[in-house]
């Protein structure tokens, strides 16, 4: 291992529980805004923490019923979500109209997107959405 990775795994260590995003923040450095620098699946992770449940009203450090969040930006967080978690989707489509069958589309419409990519494009996603999501104080990023 590198010494950052070595460092990184004595971070998480020394917390006992601590998600991979505490490593990030004791080594990371911070950009001209003043945002912690952090890879991927980190910065992923801390941006779906930030954002909760989409399909919940009350998610991390976005309240979904009082946010300026449109529908569109919901269903693409769900779908960039899915295909980060779980791959291309290859479930087949719900026999009903409604919410399940628009999240399964637009989960579907991303066709063959990578995992990794689809987190890069959630974190931007969150960002144009809240572009100071990471000073949400349970993160411990800010």
């Amino acid at each position: 291992p590198t010494p950052h990775q070595s460092a990184a795994v004595e971070a998480e260590e020394a917390v006992e529980g601590a998600p991979s995003i505490v490593a990030s923040r004791v080594l990371g450095s911070r950009d001209s805004s003043g945002a912690p620098v952090l890879g991927f699946p980190e910065k992923y992770e801390a941006a779906r923490a930030f954002v909760g449940d989409a399909s919940d009203e009350h998610g991390g450090g976005i309240v979904w019923s009082e946010a300026d969040v449109s529908d569109s930006d919901r269903l693409l967080l769900y779908a960039l979500q899915r295909q980060a978690e779980d791959g291309q989707c290859t479930v087949g489509s719900p026999s009903y109209w409604g919410s399940e069958r628009a999240k399964w589309k637009a989960w579907r419409d991303l066709g063959s997107m990578s995992q990794i990519e689809a987190m890069v494009h959630y974190a931007r996603a969150v960002e144009e959405l809240a572009p100071r999501w990471w000073e949400y104080p349970p993160l411990g990023l800010a």
